[in-house]
């Protein structure tokens, strides 16, 4: 859905003077099963996340993709957003000493979820553990992804006033997602319910940087990918 895209750009870029370099993790088997959770490669730029990273370009940032099977500091050190679409294959110690180290000195991470058992390469993990303990995000972060399955077309419970990351944005779609949990200092921007009691947008500051939790990665699929998957437009609708 296009209106939440603004949410990642207006968290981390607002009052940025430099161009902005986007960099896709595609190192967590994103692409596992019935799944494409990438931008793809010029000219055509096809992926279940190719409209997102065209969205960004257009906005003058620059999108690159993490490719290989590890993240490291060095992989990190030029980029000013890291965004981590369903991760299947939990992160190493290493990996997760890089992220936080990252974010600590005032990168921006957006790390996108799924719904319960979307474990898509059968290894025993799904998203939303291995953010919630292989990440340790509560800990860190003060947010963690619930083990629950919600369709919601629309979520329209928005904080209001909006704040820069909810500006203009009306309504947004989950189609199998996962809700959120938020500990303080984390903040809530939109909820399942009118009574705001379960979170599914969430931000947090850390150190210097800035961290996003979504728990739904059709939202940005385009419907584009390699095929045979079955992936659908939630981008547009």
């Amino acid at each position: 859905m296009k209106k939440i895209r603004l949410i990642l750009i207006a968290l981390f870029v607002c009052g940025s003077l430099t161009a902005v370099t986007v960099l896709f993790d595609n190192t967590k088997e994103e692409t596992a099963g019935n799944a494409d959770w990438v931008i793809g490669t010029p000219p055509n730029w096809i992926g279940g996340f190719s409209d997102y990273g065209q969205a960004l370009r257009d906005l003058g940032y620059e999108t690159l993709t993490l490719n290989g099977s590890q993240i490291t500091s060095y992989a990190l050190q030029n980029c000013d957003v890291f965004i981590i679409p369903e991760p299947q294959n939990p992160f190493t110690n290493s990996e997760k000493q890089a992220i936080l180290d990252f974010v600590q000195n005032g990168g921006g991470l957006f790390m996108i979820a799924d719904h319960d058992g979307a474990d898509r390469n059968n290894n025993g993990w799904d998203a939303q553990d291995i953010f919630d303990y292989s990440l340790q995000s509560m800990t860190y972060f003060h947010m963690s992804f619930n083990s629950d399955n919600e369709w919601l077309e629309p979520a329209s419970y928005i904080e209001s006033p909006r704040t820069f990351i909810t500006e203009n944005i009306n309504r947004v779609g989950m189609w199998a997602g996962s809700t959120m949990s938020a500990n303080y200092p984390a903040e809530e921007h939109i909820w399942r319910e009118y009574s705001h009691y379960t979170p599914l947008l969430v931000t947090c500051e850390y150190g210097n940087g800035r961290v996003v939790g979504w728990g739904d990665s059709s939202t940005f699929d385009d419907g584009t990918g390699n095929p045979g998957n079955t992936l659908y437009d939630g981008w547009t609708d």
